[in-house]
């Protein structure tokens, strides 16, 4: 097989498929190419005596890879399975190897930083779209001031937020940032709490979230990033809360992002926004779809946990139980709303 012939499979959550040497498939990130890539111009690819098919099941060039079994699927915590579908993050996009090299060399959205600190620092961060702390929520942050005399607040809004990007990242991942619907304020946020606590580091809370407990309680001195998960078996708070079909893998499902706590700089939130922008520039409406569940996947929970669950191993963090340990993820009982519908009403595309 030539060289112009060979190609590259890239999955929806980041991995591209190769093939090893002793016949193998293997994934891995998209910044590391293997020796021997795969599929001919016919789109066709003999591995073990079985030939793969590869089918369109999408616009442009998204496919899948089929055989008597089924679809072969790259699993984001490193394994290759056979399933009777191939679902949306399971979906690859063809290339060619110098659309592969230009697009590593070339990519603005990426970036790669050594964590700066070792610990959580003491400053809360919370977000909404009006310039002043809506009266709806007021209550609760003067709790939450009350709850840590000695921790710094800051609250932002959709302009110190834009501002904040361009200062810290640059045009390039503003440019993406705006990219997301203004309908969609949810995703917007979604992406600001990760370049925000990967920049400063300490502890975000949704606008609506609290806590009864201060934070000098919950986090430990040697901390540099919490995860939990959520309690959603039957008997629990949440009951099914969390449990998504792409996360089925992963034991109680997603790790909550309405609280992010972590030391700035920290390789797993590097990871979770490098992801997000990747399916930023990768989204088609057709693929990801529109709506609650398009957020989720595209910047939200399940985006985040995909991110970062395969490298959990590899970086220090501590999972813990948020209930227990006092914070509220609904700790208000009106939350502040936008004039405009909420993002779960929505029908138009994530990204302009």
């Amino acid at each position: 097989m030539s060289n112009d012939n060979r190609f590259v499979f890239i999955s929806h959550c980041q991995t591209m498929l190769y093939l090893t040497p002793d016949g193998k498939f293997r994934h891995t990130k998209p910044t590391v190419t293997g020796a021997n890539l795969f599929c001919n111009e016919n789109g066709e690819l003999l591995v073990d005596g079985k030939t793969f098919e590869v089918v369109r099941l999408g616009p442009a060039r998204s496919v899948g890879l089929r055989t008597e079994k089924g679809f072969l699927c790259a699993i984001p915590e490193g394994r290759i399975e056979y399933r009777s579908q191939c679902l949306i993050w399971e979906i690859f996009t063809l290339l060619s190897l110098d659309e592969l090299r230009n697009a590593l060399h070339a990519s603005p959205q990426s970036f790669s930083r050594k964590p700066r600190d070792f610990y959580i620092p003491k400053t809360i961060h919370q977000t909404s779209f009006s310039e002043n702390v809506p009266k709806e929520v007021s209550k609760n942050v003067d709790l939450l001031k009350e709850l840590n005399p000695d921790w710094t607040y800051r609250y932002w809004c959709d302009k110190s937020c834009h501002d904040f990007i361009y200062q810290y990242y640059g045009w390039d991942i503003l440019k993406q940032y705006l990219r997301i619907n203004p309908r969609y304020g949810a995703a917007r946020a979604d992406l600001f709490r990760y370049l925000l606590i990967y920049q400063f580091g300490g502890v975000y809370l949704d606008i609506k979230s609290g806590s009864t407990a201060p934070f000098d309680n919950i986090i430990k001195p040697e901390d540099q990033f919490l995860l939990s998960h959520w309690r959603n078996s039957e008997d629990d708070p949440f009951p099914g809360a969390g449990l998504h079909s792409e996360l089925s893998f992963i034991p109680r499902g997603e790790f909550q992002n309405w609280h992010i706590i972590a030391a700035a700089g920290h390789p797993l939130l590097e990871r979770a926004i490098n992801f997000v922008l990747t399916n930023i520039s990768r989204y088609q409406a057709a693929l990801s779809g529109v709506g609650t569940l398009a957020v989720l996947r595209l910047t939200g929970p399940i985006a985040y946990t995909l991110a970062i669950y395969p490298e959990l191993c590899l970086y220090s963090h501590r999972i813990f139980d948020a209930l227990d340990a006092g914070l509220l993820y609904q700790a208000v009982s009106h939350r502040p709303q936008r004039k405009s519908d909420h993002y779960s009403k929505q029908d138009t595309p994530i990204i302009l």
